[in-house]
């Protein structure tokens, strides 16, 4: 992945990040009048959303152009490991266009904080964000949890999975689907651990099984989604933990499953400073976080009576396996010498 670390470096001087460090108030203004300030910046807020499917801003677009009317939602969708290298270009440029970005690339957050190149601001609620997904100085925020999960066709996979150790089942060869796990590094933490704890020729065990490696955490769900009226032939797969009626969701028990939260900063010359702020403060609110639920504040219960996010879920060992890049990169290879270099088109152009 690209980066441009000297122009970066140089960028630091010219920032106009806020110099209050971890003094800096958290935001006071409703919503209400932080829209009336927006409104003075010409109606619209550029989102660099990590993402693989073109729909998946939709609810957010449609909540925030119903609730700011006169604001235009300008969000572009790409894999987060796309984003990064552009959102770095802008930054050496001094030509910024991006507002806020809101991605999984954990790794970045804390270099872009380094060089000068994010926003020093704390919205309402930033003293309710879990302290494991939030930068104590303001730099940037969890905005929503992310993870992923076992999803298996109920008729046709019995007994139920229990965790990654039933991928290897004899009977379920040639009936997986898998995202390439060295395409996304959220997919390949798990299999990094997996790897730690079965051995490595768990993976070895897992080719044998002849699953279809596909782009995209989604895709898995839509090829699934298939076998429900006898038109395909996968029945489990590692995706998105949700379903249509018929395909039933696991929490694997023998490894967690990876869990993450989209993280979000505005940048330092983002060109809607006004605007980005308004925006930060509408994705930490509480409406926004109890209809995105498990919430990534302390103070809003999970819809489903569960435990908090914090308690249920390991909120740090992502971010962590980020950070160690040279660590990502090797066993990136270790993958892509067993199953070779993602194939097939961006998943937001597959049609899948």
């Amino acid at each position: 992945m690209l980066r441009v670390l000297a122009p970066l470096l140089a960028f630091t001087a010219l920032a106009s990040a806020a110099p209050c460090l971890s003094l800096c108030p958290e935001e006071t203004r409703s919503l209400s009048e932080l829209y009336q300030d927006a409104l003075t910046e010409g109606g619209v807020l550029n989102v660099r959303a990590g993402g693989d499917e073109l729909d998946q801003q939709d609810s957010i677009k449609q909540a925030w152009e119903s609730a700011f009317p006169g604001i235009k939602y300008n969000v572009t969708i790409d894999l987060s490991k796309y984003h990064d290298g552009y959102i770095d270009r802008e930054i050496a440029s001094g030509q910024v266009y991006t507002d806020v970005a809101t991605l999984q690339t954990l790794h970045d957050f804390p270099r872009w904080k380094d060089a000068g190149a994010l926003m020093q601001y704390k919205p309402a609620g930033f003293g309710q964000v879990f302290d494991e997904i939030k930068d104590s100085d303001g730099y940037y925020y969890g905005c929503n949890l992310f993870g992923w999960a076992l999803l298996y066709n109920t008729a046709h996979v019995t007994p139920a999975p229990t965790g990654f150790i039933d991928l290897l089942r004899p009977e379920l060869k040639d009936k997986l689907v898998m995202t390439y796990p060295n395409d996304d590094d959220s997919f390949q933490h798990t299999l990094f651990n997996l790897v730690n704890h079965y051995g490595y020729d768990f993976f070895d065990k897992l080719i044998a099984q002849n699953p279809r490696w596909v782009r995209g955490g989604s895709t898995p769900i839509a090829l699934m989604s298939t076998s429900l009226n006898g038109n395909g032939s996968y029945y489990l797969a590692y995706t998105a933990a949700f379903g249509p009626p018929g395909l039933a969701v696991v929490d694997p028990t023998d490894v967690p499953a990876t869990t993450w939260s989209q993280t979000a900063a505005i940048l330092a010359k983002a060109p809607h400073p006004k605007t980005a702020k308004l925006f930060a403060n509408f994705l930490l609110s509480k409406d926004f976080q109890a209809a995105n639920s498990p919430s990534v504040r302390k103070d809003v219960p999970p819809a489903n009576g569960d435990k908090p996010a914090n308690e249920k879920f390991d909120l740090t060992a992502f971010a962590k396996y980020m950070a160690d890049r040279p660590s990502v990169e090797r066993f990136r290879f270790f993958i892509e010498s067993k199953i070779g270099t993602p194939q097939g088109l961006s998943p937001l152009v597959d049609g899948l």
